[in-house]
């Protein structure tokens, strides 16, 4: 049974919420006059503008993902911009793997090898293209290798790898993009917003704290974004594609658009490419819409191989008695590459405990695999007692990486991780934090109130309330009857997967709810909505006692 619990007793008001959330004070969460230093970024843009006025050619290795894309995205606006010679090398997923490898390294004869998301641990790679004579600059926000040193570099510039060198170090790949791209064209090029609103798109997509120098590219980025001249017309097709004219939000970026974005490179071997096509798109509307249509009917193929094999991986974890194994490691012959992740943090997210998804590879006895931690454990710090079973991998607490790890030495390795996390309880988890309880008829006031604070992510949680006596006028069932939409006269109310929950308590005409405040946007309406996390049914009896107690504490 899920039991309910006020976060902080010490904390009343949405200001105490945020201040304990974020670590910062009211007045520093919203300070935008802060100047952020990064040390040498002004060098880069000096010596790429100085290569190029000598003809010097420049090729952007970027990613496969929503930030390497957008960071690709931003320096291919700007260079075009600039009139500069330069080409851009996206890594094939499957094929080449993550970042600069050397293939793509033996493709480049001359000028500079600028990276965007990524570089910070390829030492031999870089070497080998300085020794071909090469101008090697990094832009990355990775934390390096531990075993090994920085690249031999031109010019590193990654807050996460050189300490002190940022005022600063919650950039994704593209903020710091986004950074260069001022440095090299000024504040006040027209071009900046749209700059802006891809560094906006990946901050959110690469899960990045919304705090500082973040949350000023976020908050503005979503501003932006409603304003058609301040985004390329490839971006502005894929919001029109999901109506989304009238509002944006964090959300909005993290579940719709940036799945979106990430779709292609997910499915197919080069598909980032097509993305990469589609953001840097500004010249045919009619084009981008297509590509937009392309993006979308990937991630509707997406999700649909996700939904089935979810479920067909559930089923398995059943027949195998594997329902308590924590962490959860599972192996399945043939799933496709580019999904293991998705299917691993839903499997941890549905098991509330960490999950690697291992699958086979073209190499006989070799498996991949892609895992998500739960809670506060640090999935990174796991593997790492245990890398002599495992060649290859990488990644941090909340997400990483097996690229080689021999088929014989995974039982072993399932062994030891569950002895690692046999203290672990899953029960403790059963419990629903709130921050701040309210009455129903408070809600108008709160919204306001919980808009300045947006945007809501990493680093700036939602704010969940614990709302007394919502009256329920009506009721509206949804999804087949899965998704329930409570109205009152004060918000409406939606629960996903909540359907048969509230019609089991026969539709009471008054709830509790635990949830979070937000906008909703369709189709150009913007309604004001509490997502539930869970209904509690109010006895009439319990609900009037209630009632006049309020009404005694008005008179």
């Amino acid at each position: 049974m899920t039991k309910i619990q006020k976060r902080r007793e010490n904390c009343n008001t949405i200001s105490d919420v945020i201040v304990a959330n974020t670590g910062l004070s009211i007045s520093d969460f919203f300070n935008t006059e802060k100047e952020y230093y990064i040390k040498d970024i002004d060098k880069v843009a000096k010596l790429l503008t100085d290569k190029a006025k000598n003809n010097e050619h420049i090729t952007v290795v970027g990613d496969y993902d929503a930030d390497g894309i957008c960071a690709t995205a931003i320096l291919s606006l700007v260079f075009n911009e600039m009139g500069w010679d330069f080409s851009t090398r996206l890594p094939k997923r499957f094929s080449e793997g993550y970042g600069l490898s050397e293939k793509i390294v033996d493709e480049i004869n001359e000028g500079i090898l600028l990276t965007v998301d990524n570089g910070i641990t390829a030492f031999n790679e870089i070497r080998k293209a300085k020794e071909k004579g090469l101008t090697v600059i990094v832009t990355d926000h990775h934390l390096p290798d531990t075993e090994s040193p920085l690249p031999p570099a031109d010019i590193i510039i990654d807050p996460n790898a050189i300490k002190n060198s940022a005022t600063f170090n919650g950039y994704c790949g593209a903020g710091i993009a986004y950074r260069l791209g001022l440095e090299i064209l000024g504040k006040d090029h027209p071009l900046i917003p749209k700059l802006l609103t891809l560094a906006c798109v990946a901050t959110v997509a690469d899960v990045m704290p919304l705090l500082e120098e973040n949350r000023q590219i976020v908050k503005k980025g979503l501003s932006d974004m409603l304003n058609k001249k301040d985004t390329t017309i490839g971006l502005n097709s894929i919001l029109d594609k999901f109506s989304l004219s009238a509002y944006i939000s964090a959300k909005d970026i993290g579940f719709r658009i940036a799945p979106a974005i990430n779709a292609p490179g997910r499915m197919m071997d080069n598909g980032a490419e097509l993305s990469l096509e589609l953001l840097t798109s500004d010249t045919d509307y009619k084009e981008a819409q297509n590509l937009a249509e392309t993006l979308f009917q990937f991630n509707e193929e997406r999700k649909s191989i996700k939904n089935s094999t979810v479920k067909y991986l559930k089923e398995n974890i059943k027949e195998n008695g594997m329902e308590k194994d924590c962490p959860l490691i599972v192996y399945e012959r043939g799933l496709p590459d580019g999904l293991i992740g998705i299917f691993a943090g839903n499997l941890a997210e549905d098991y509330k405990c960490p999950c690697i998804v291992f699958t086979d590879t073209d190499e006989d006895g070799i498996l991949k695999g892609s895992g998500r931690s739960y809670g506060n454990i640090n999935l990174k710090e796991l593997l790492d007692k245990h890398n002599d079973l495992i060649e290859q991998y990488g990644g941090h607490a909340e997400a990483l990486g097996v690229s080689r790890i021999k088929e014989e030495n995974l039982n072993k390795l399932r062994e030891l991780l569950q002895e690692d996390l046999k203290e672990y309880n899953r029960t403790e988890d059963n419990v629903l934090y709130y921050d701040l309880e309210i009455n129903a008829e408070e809600l108008p006031n709160y919204f306001l109130d919980v808009e300045r604070f947006a945007p809501f992510g990493q680093g700036n949680p939602d704010i969940v309330f614990y709302i007394k006596n919502f009256p329920v006028s009506s009721e509206r069932f949804l999804q087949g009857g899965e998704t329930v939409k409570l109205v009152s006269k004060y918000a409406t109310a939606i629960g996903f997967g909540m359907g048969n929950e509230y019609k089991e308590m026969d539709k009471p005409k008054y709830v509790d709810l635990i949830g979070t405040l937000s906008k909703n946007s369709f189709m150009g309406t913007i309604t004001k909505q509490v997502e539930i996390q869970k209904i509690i049914k109010k006895e009439e009896k319990t609900f009037q006692t209630e009632f006049m107690k309020t009404l005694e504490s008005l008179s």
